[in-house]
C-alpha cells in the first residue's frame, strides 16, 4: 500500500481490495490522518463530487490533501477543536463534526462528517469517514455571507458560555451587535446588487477582524457576534475604515452595540438582547456610533419586558387613556377635529409616555390591542357624548403596519362605528409614512377600502422618510400631516420647502396639516402660506376630551360647525402663494367677512378706504347656507 490513496486509479493508488469496495459505495467516503492538517489519504467519486470534483485525485489537488483547506474562516477554528475533541482518541473512538466550506466553483455549502477512529500499523491514526452535503434547508447558511444560521448561532455561543462556568479565569467575553444604517436608501441609489455587496464585504471584514469567533447575519442588515478580543472598538472602527475606503459613495453608517457578559450570565438570548439595545440607542443619533450596554439601558428593557407582559391587563382594567389634542382651520382660527392619542396611566409606575410603550408592542406584534382600544373607545365616547347634548368633534386615529398587514381594520372600524353610531365624516384614518414602505399592494387596497366606505384616510408623518413624493404619486390621501421635524430648525430654508409642499398639495387637491407647532411664529407663518390646519403646544398639550374644549374656550377659540366643514375645505384648497392680490371672504348675502387677505390685496382695500368695490378681485366667495 502507498502512502496515499486517490482512489480514482487503482494502479496509481495501489488501492487494496477494500478501496474498490469503497468505490463502490453510494455515499462519499474519505479516509483522513488524524494530524495537524487533517491529511486526506483517500476519496471516493462520491466525496469529490461534494467539492464538485470529478475524482478523488481531483479533490486532493483542489483541497492540497487537506481536510479543512476550503473551510470558510469563520468555521476552521471550531471545527479543528470539535475534531481535536471527538477524533483524537483511542481505537474505535467515534464523532461527527459540520463545518461549511467552499466547493471548486466557489458555492458555498456544508458538509457533516460522521468517523471512525482506526489505527494503521504504518500511517497512525486514521478516521474512516462518510461525509454528506447537508440540504440547504437543513445547513440553514447564510447564501450571502456563508454564516450559519441564526439557530446554529445560538447553540454555538450558549456552548461557549455554558464552558466559560467552568474556566475560572477565562477571558471577559462581549457581544457586538451591529446594525447598517439606511440599508434600504443604498439598496434604493445602488441597486440590490451593491447592497449584496456591503453585506458580503462587512462579512469579510468581521471575519478577518474576529477571526474563529461565532458571526451571524442577525436580518438584513443586521450582524452580531461573540468575541472575547480585546479593543473590539478600534477592531469595529478599522471595519468602518476599510468600507469607506472601498466604497466611498455609500457613504455607511455602521451602528455598534457592545455588551460585556458578567460572569455567570449563561443565556444567550439575554445577551444578544442587550447588545441589540445598545445598538439601538445610537440610531440616528449624529454624536455617538457606538454604545456599551449600561443601567440605564437595562432599566429600559426591563420596563419593555414590563410593557409586554402587561398590554392586556392595562386593557382590561383601564389603564389606558384616550387623550386628546385640537387641530385648528387657520383661515377661520376655530376647532376642526381632534387627534386621539394614548397614555397609559400605571398604578406601579404612573404615566408611560407613548415611547416607553408603542415601540415595545409593535416590536412583540401586540399594537393590534391598543389600536383596537382605540378605535373601540373613541367611538364610544362619541356616543356618549351625544346622548349627554355635548359637542363633538371628528378624531382622527392611527393604525399601525401589523393593522394593515394582519388584522382586518377596515371591517373593525366599520363595525365600531356602526355599533356606536358614528358618522364616517366624524372618524379619520391616520396611516404613518413609514407603514406604507412595505407590502404596498396590500396597504394600497386597504386605503381604498377605507375610500370606498366613505373614511377619510390622512398619511402621517409626511417627509420623515426617504420616499414620501413616491408615496403621494402611488397613494391617494385625503390629507398629509407635515412630520414637526420640518419646524425643529424654523430657518428659511424649512420655510422654503414648506411652501413648496403646501403649494404641491393643493395641485394635487389634498388637504395640509402641520404638527408639532410650537411658537405663535410658526403658526402665523403656516396661515400665511395657505397651510389649513395646526396641531401643536402652541395650542394645547394633550388632555382629556372635555379638558381640551374647556381650554380652547378659554381662549375664544370657537368649535367648527359641522356643516360648515364643507366649505372651509373647498376655500382651504386655494394656493395663498397665487401672485397679485387675494383674499379668502364668507358673506351670508349681506355683510362680508374676510378669514384671510395677503399684503397686495390689502394695500387695495386701504386705497380704496375699506370698501369692497366691483373691481376687487375675489377669488373665493363662501356664501352661508341656513
Amino acid at each position: 500500500m502507498k502512502e496515499k490513496w486517490h482512489g480514482d486509479d487503482e494502479q496509481e493508488a495501489g488501492m487494496m481490495p477494500i478501496h474498490q469496495d469503497l468505490e463502490r459505495l453510494p455515499g462519499g467516503i474519505i479516509i483522513y490522518r488524524v494530524s495537524e492538517s487533517y491529511e486526506i489519504l483517500y476519496a471516493n467519486r462520491k466525496a469529490a463530487e461534494i467539492w464538485g470534483c470529478t475524482s478523488g485525485k481531483e479533490l486532493m489537488d483542489f483541497l492540497g490533501a487537506s481536510m479543512l483547506k476550503a473551510a470558510l474562516p469563520a468555521d476552521v477554528k471550531r471545527a479543528e477543536m470539535e475534531m481535536i475533541q471527538q477524533f483524537r482518541q483511542v481505537q474505535g473512538g467515534v464523532g461527527n463534526v459540520e463545518f461549511r466550506t467552499r466547493s471548486r466553483d466557489g458555492q458555498i455549502q456544508e458538509v457533516e462528517i460522521f468517523g471512525r477512529v482506526e489505527e494503521d500499523e504504518r500511517l497512525g491514526k486514521l478516521i474512516y469517514a462518510s461525509v454528506y452535503k447537508k440540504q440547504l434547508a437543513r445547513s440553514n447558511i447564510d447564501r450571502l455571507t456563508g454564516f450559519s444560521g441564526h439557530t446554529q448561532f445560538i447553540r454555538r455561543v450558549q456552548d461557549i458560555l455554558e464552558m466559560d462556568q467552568d474556566l475560572p479565569d477565562r477571558e471577559p467575553r462581549v457581544f457586538i451587535f451591529l446594525n447598517v444604517e439606511g440599508f434600504r436608501l443604498l439598496n434604493e441609489r445602488f441597486g440590490m446588487e451593491a447592497g449584496d455587496d456591503c453585506i458580503r464585504l462587512l462579512a469579510e471584514l468581521l471575519v478577518h477582524a474576529f477571526p474563529g469567533d461565532p458571526v451571524v447575519r442577525y436580518s438584513v442588515d443586521h450582524f452580531c457576534l461573540l468575541t472575547s478580543k480585546k479593543n473590539v472598538e478600534t477592531e469595529i472602527s478599522g471595519i468602518r475604515s476599510m468600507v469607506q475606503k472601498h466604497h466611498p459613495e455609500w457613504h455607511l453608517i455602521l451602528d455598534a452595540g457592545i455588551y460585556e457578559v458578567p460572569a455567570g450570565e449563561i443565556q444567550a438570548s439575554v445577551c444578544m438582547s442587550c447588545a441589540e439595545e445598545a445598538c439601538r440607542s445610537v440610531y440616528r443619533d449624529m454624536e455617538r456610533d457606538t454604545a456599551w450596554y449600561d443601567s440605564r439601558m437595562a432599566r429600559q428593557q426591563a420596563m419593555e419586558r414590563y410593557v409586554a407582559a402587561h398590554i392586556d391587563e392595562a386593557v382590561e382594567k383601564g389603564w389606558i387613556h384616550v387623550f386628546y389634542q385640537p387641530v385648528i382651520r387657520t383661515v377661520t382660527d376655530s376647532i376642526c377635529s381632534m387627534e386621539a392619542l394614548a397614555r397609559w396611566i400605571d398604578p406601579q409606575h404612573g404615566m408611560l409616555r407613548p415611547a416607553e410603550f408603542i415601540p415595545v408592542l409593535e416590536k412583540t406584534k401586540q399594537i393590534i390591542k391598543l389600536d383596537k382600544y382605540m378605535v373601540q373607545s373613541i367611538c364610544q365616547e362619541y356616543e356618549s357624548r351625544i346622548n349627554q347634548g355635548k359637542t363633538v368633534l371628528p378624531v382622527s386615529f392611527n393604525l399601525s403596519r401589523y393593522d394593515l398587514l394582519v388584522e382586518d381594520m377596515v371591517d373593525f372600524v366599520d363595525e365600531q362605528a356602526k355599533k356606536y353610531r358614528v358618522p364616517k365624516d366624524m372618524l379619520y384614518v391616520e396611516i404613518t409614512e413609514s407603514v406604507l414602505m412595505d407590502d404596498r399592494d396590500v396597504i394600497y387596497e386597504t386605503i381604498e377600502k377605507f375610500h370606498q366606505l366613505g373614511y377619510a384616510v390622512w398619511m402621517d408623518d409626511f417627509g420623515s422618510q426617504y420616499s414620501s413624493l413616491n408615496l403621494l404619486k402611488d397613494y391617494d390621501f385625503d390629507e398629509i400631516k407635515l412630520d414637526m421635524d420640518f419646524f425643529s430648525t424654523f430657518s428659511d430654508k424649512s420655510r422654503k420647502i414648506v411652501k413648496s409642499v403646501v403649494s404641491m398639495a393643493k395641485r394635487l387637491h389634498t388637504h395640509t396639516l402641520a404638527e408639532g407647532i410650537e411658537t405663535e411664529e410658526e403658526y402665523r407663518f403656516l396661515k400665511s402660506i395657505g397651510c389649513e390646519k395646526v396641531q401643536g403646544y402652541v395650542l394645547a398639550r394633550p388632555d382629556s376630551y372635555d379638558r381640551i374644549l374647556e381650554a380652547m374656550q378659554k381662549r375664544k377659540l370657537p368649535v367648527e360647525m359641522r356643516k360648515d366643514k364643507g366649505l372651509y375645505e373647498k376655500a382651504g384648497r386655494a394656493d395663498f402663494l397665487t401672485p397679485g392680490p387675494f383674499c379668502v371672504v364668507e358673506t351670508d348675502g349681506e355683510s362680508v367677512r374676510y378669514l384671510y387677505i395677503n399684503p397686495e390685496y390689502l394695500s387695495i382695500l386701504k386705497m380704496l378706504g375699506g370698501a369692497l368695490r366691483k373691481k376687487s378681485r375675489i377669488v373665493f366667495c363662501i356664501r352661508w347656507k341656513e
